[in-house]
């Protein structure tokens, strides 16, 4: 049962929140949303069609598999500075050019 509440958490902060967020910022400030809109794009540009599939072409080399079975808190690692370095480095450039 307490697994339903964490995934209902998960759901909320991650889904709900930023719906909320964009439904409010779209009433009262209009003005945000160009950036808001902004940064849904970069994310889903850089993750989906940069980011990800450059981790699923490394996976087809077994050495990177090996290498990611040795050593899991450097994948973790890695998987997080590549997030940050995708994600925020396109929100940057693209908040740059607004």
């Amino acid at each position: 049962m307490e697994i339903y509440w964490v995934s209902a958490f998960n759901i909320l902060v991650a889904l709900l929140f930023p719906i909320l967020v964009l439904v409010y910022l779209a009433l009262k400030k209009k003005e945000y949303l160009a950036p808001f809109g902004m940064g849904i794009l970069c994310f889903l540009i850089l993750e989906g069609a940069m980011r990800r599939p450059i981790f699923n072409l490394l996976f087809v080399f077994s050495a990177f598999t090996n290498w990611v079975e040795a050593n899991p808190v450097l994948y973790a690692l890695l998987f997080g500075v590549s997030a940050a370095l995708f994600q925020e480095g396109g929100r940057w450039i693209a908040m740059r050019s607004l």
